[in-house]
């Protein structure tokens, strides 16, 4: 029962929220709200999505607050209504919603994935030459200086202060270089 309380709030909060934008942002020759419902809607969905939001705050968020506040419905009148005024303005309509949609969805959804050090995305993973280098410098004791390489981008070299002595080492043996 507390999961339907949890949508309908959120519901209640998402449809009059996407009734005052749709307010401000309407015009008679352009359904600027619903566009902008959309695409701000799917974006929120995306973050939610990528953040893993889980129980009651999923609920209230994903049907309730957000599925009140897109439009589907809205969506399909205003399209056949541009369609009906001329073709191309009802399928740039359609075209604008669903690819600006998707594409704020996707970037939401990476961005907030990311930043919880989530990433799916096969692009946004570091290459496995990055993700050696990555795994070499979290095994090593402290920043090297290796094979006439001066430190990483991941991992600057320190100041000669800090960096220990190499004294007694043969001329090329592995481990800590002479700088």
């Amino acid at each position: 029962m507390t999961g339907i309380l949890h949508v309908a709030a959120g519901g209640a909060l998402g449809s009059v929220a996407r009734h005052l934008l749709g307010i401000a942002l309407n015009g008679a020759a352009w359904p600027c709200g619903t566009l902008a419902a959309d695409v701000a809607g799917s974006a929120a969905i995306g973050l939610v999505a990528g953040q893993g939001v889980q129980g009651p705050m999923r609920l209230f968020l994903v049907p309730g607050l957000l599925g009140g506040f897109t439009t589907s419905s809205a969506f399909s009148l205003e399209s056949a209504l541009l369609w009906a005024r001329a073709p191309w303005l009802g399928a740039l309509y359609i075209a604008a919603s669903v690819g600006l949609g998707l594409a704020a969805f996707a970037l939401a959804q990476h961005g907030a994935a990311r930043w919880k050090g989530r990433c799916r995305f096969a692009w946004c993973r570091p290459s496995s030459r990055r993700q050696s280098a990555l795994r070499r410098a979290a095994r090593s004791p402290g920043p090297l200086v290796a094979k006439g390489r001066v430190g990483s981008p991941m991992r600057p070299r320190p100041p000669p202060a800090a960096r220990p002595s190499a004294v007694g080492q043969a001329p090329g043996a592995r481990g800590w270089a002479r700088a």
